[in-house]
C-alpha cells in the first residue's frame, strides 16, 4: 500500500465520521416557528444588572415554549456571547453559550444589524422578534 492510499483511506474514514456526527446533530435540531433576541449591551455602568436580567429570563423561561431564546450579552470586563435558553435538557432551562465576540461596541447599530442577521442565519424561522 502506497503513501498516497493510505491518506486517501485516512481522509475517507475521517470524513465519514464527520459526516455521520453531523447527521445525528441534524436529527437532533428541531425546527422553530419562533426565534426571540434579547439584545442586553451592559457594557456601561449597569454591567451587574446584565447578569441579573439573564438569570430571571432563564428562571422564568417556560420548558413548555416552541420558539428558541438566544440572548446577545455585552457585559463590562468579559467578552460579549450570544447565548441560549436552552430546554432542550431535562429539568430546569440552561444557558448554553452559542458565540463567544470579541471586544466589540454594542452600542453601535452596526454590531445590532450583524447580531440580527446572524440569528436569521443559524436559526432561521418565520418569526423573529
Amino acid at each position: 500500500m502506497t503513501v498516497g492510499s493510505k491518506i486517501f483511506k485516512s481522509a475517507i474514514i475521517i470524513l465519514t465520521a464527520i459526516l455521520s456526527v453531523s447527521c445525528i446533530y441534524d436529527e437532533d435540531i428541531h425546527p422553530v416557528n419562533r426565534v426571540i433576541l434579547v439584545y442586553l449591551g451592559g457594557d456601561n455602568s449597569l454591567s451587574d444588572e446584565v447578569y441579573e436580567k439573564i438569570e430571571a429570563i432563564r428562571v422564568g423561561w417556560d420548558k413548555e415554549n416552541k420558539g428558541k431564546l438566544l440572548i446577545y450579552n455585552d457585559p463590562s470586563g468579559a467578552s460579549p456571547q450570544l447565548i441560549e435558553i436552552c430546554t432542550c435538557h431535562k429539568g430546569n432551562p440552561i444557558k448554553e453559550i452559542i458565540h463567544t465576540y470579541g471586544e466589540e461596541n454594542s452600542a453601535d447599530s452596526k454590531v445590532f444589524g450583524r447580531v440580527i442577521n446572524e440569528v436569521r442565519t443559524i436559526y432561521p424561522a418565520s418569526s423573529v422578534v
